[in-house]
């Protein structure tokens, strides 16, 4: 008997902690009113405590992702955690890690196969070792990425 308390408990305070909207645009990224007009969505889901952490992630209308991004809101919006691209839906192109707006961990660039194209590991933002592959996997010579 004591189990539909916790449920109930927890469904209930789960909901108060956490929210959710969808947005829907267009081709421009725009804002739409209706699925009808739409070649995108996103849905927001941020966290209501004090970290006030959000989840973005951009959708294409049949449902492929294309980005995905998280946020701290620390008196402005900072990059924090994850962050994951995909070219038109299909592949991932890129996954990123942030700490409070700076690169923090790894960064993988991949090609259209799914094989690393890329590994750059960073500590708040400072570079500090990466490799490079060719599309079979094998090591190459490592350059330095571009700038952000």
């Amino acid at each position: 008997m004591m189990r539909m308390p916790v449920l109930v408990f927890s469904v209930f305070f789960s909901s108060i902690l956490f929210s959710q909207d969808t947005t829907f645009m267009n081709l421009d990224f725009e804002v739409v009113e209706s699925l009808d007009s739409a070649s995108y969505y996103e849905v927001v889901t941020k966290r209501m405590d004090k970290y006030q952490l959000s989840n973005e992630i951009i959708f294409c209308i049949d449902g492929k992702p294309l980005r995905e991004s998280n946020y701290l809101f620390d008196g402005e919006k900072v990059e924090h955690g994850v962050f994951r691209f995909w070219i038109e839906g299909e592949y991932l192109w890129m996954e990123t890690n942030y700490s409070r707006g700076k690169l923090h961990g790894s960064r993988k660039t991949y090609y259209a196969s799914g094989v690393m194209k890329r590994q750059d590991e960073y500590a708040f933002g400072e570079l500090l070792q990466g490799k490079c592959f060719d599309e079979k996997g094998a090591c190459l010579l490592y350059t330095s990425p571009s700038p952000r």
